[in-house]
């Protein structure tokens, strides 16, 4: 009989999405968006053919990628379970290299390393890996067919895989700063850029601006917006390190007659940030404000206004 220990650490995962579109179209899996996309630049892993009869199914990964399966009669696994071809292996017996896998009825695990250098693994179960077509969730699209599979992430540094259900889901601001560091070099704590875009109600981008931010020294920034119906400020926006060593901002936005103050949350450099605010203007009325930040490489744009592209 086989056991699996619990594990203290608790990595997340979900199902990820591949195949190709209702014309025809290949999109493949961004593990660090948890998304599926039809920019195979960006995508970790996608397909290249589909065959029944007999049944095949070819995976690849870009350059500096890799790929290794590993068999469940080479785990020893003798009774499937739920989850199973992700319990028993936390990582890979060989490095993955290969650039392109070749599956078929054989169930097992793929192990998969990101051109970042992160790690993932995912359950090959042949008889429950495809679908002829539906709605891909997150492509705005439909497939033509398509391939979902059980898969466990690791953000950060380190190959190890444990799995310890429930899976958390990959946060993309999070999984993005992670992308950054190394095994051997902590988080850099110094200032950072960013980018502060701000959208009305009905949508409308109303002020762009990019600002610095130093670790413990808060900033006020008068706003860039003109002509609209309430007016405000950025107060004591604020950048501190968590205790996993990463960025987050917080920020107070003072109206005509509101104050809102926000929790630090993850600002990154690959997704938008979002702080949604209600403001209200000298007759009580509310206006709700959406405040995007996304950190922008050092020293590549100077501070302040900045016109909507």
């Amino acid at each position: 009989m086989q056991t699996v220990a619990d594990h203290p650490e608790r990595l997340p995962g979900g199902t990820a999405i591949l195949g190709w579109d209702e014309i025809g179209e290949p999109f493949g899996w961004s593990f660090i968006d948890h998304a599926p996309t039809r920019d195979l630049a960006l995508a970790d892993l996608h397909p290249l053919k589909l065959s029944r009869e007999p049944f095949e199914v070819i995976l690849a990964v870009p350059d500096g990628g890799g790929l290794h399966f590993v068999a469940a009669e080479a785990q020893g696994v003798t009774t499937p379970t739920q989850d199973y071809l992700l319990r028993y292996l936390d990582a890979s017996p060989q490095p993955p290299t290969a650039l392109r896998l070749s599956l078929g009825d054989t169930p097992g695990t793929i192990f998969l390393r990101t051109p970042q250098g992160r790690h993932a693994k995912l359950a090959w179960e042949p008889g429950t890996v495809m679908s002829m077509s539906g709605r891909v969730t997150g492509l705005e699209a439909s497939s033509r067919q398509m391939l979902s599979r059980r898969f466990v992430y690791r953000p950060g540094p380190g190959y190890m895989l444990p799995f310890q259900p429930p899976l958390l889901r990959v946060d993309p601001v999070r999984a993005a700063l992670l992308a950054t560091l190394s095994e051997d070099e902590p988080m850099e704590k110094g200032p950072r850029n960013y980018r502060l875009v701000v959208t009305d109600g009905a949508g409308r981008e109303v002020e762009r601006q990019h600002f610095e931010l130093a670790p413990g020294i808060p900033l006020n920034l008068r706003t860039c917006a003109e002509g609209t119906p309430v007016v405000w400020r950025f107060a004591a926006l604020r950048l501190e390190y968590d205790e996993d060593d990463l960025p987050r901002l917080a920020m107070t936005l003072k109206a005509e007659r509101s104050v809102h103050h926000t929790v630090p949350q993850l600002v990154g450099p690959r997704h938008d940030t979002l702080f949604e605010v209600r403001a209200f203007d000298t007759n009580h009325r509310s206006h709700n404000l959406q405040v995007r930040i996304r950190e922008l490489p050092g020293g590549t744009d100077p501070t302040g206004c900045v016109a909507p592209p």
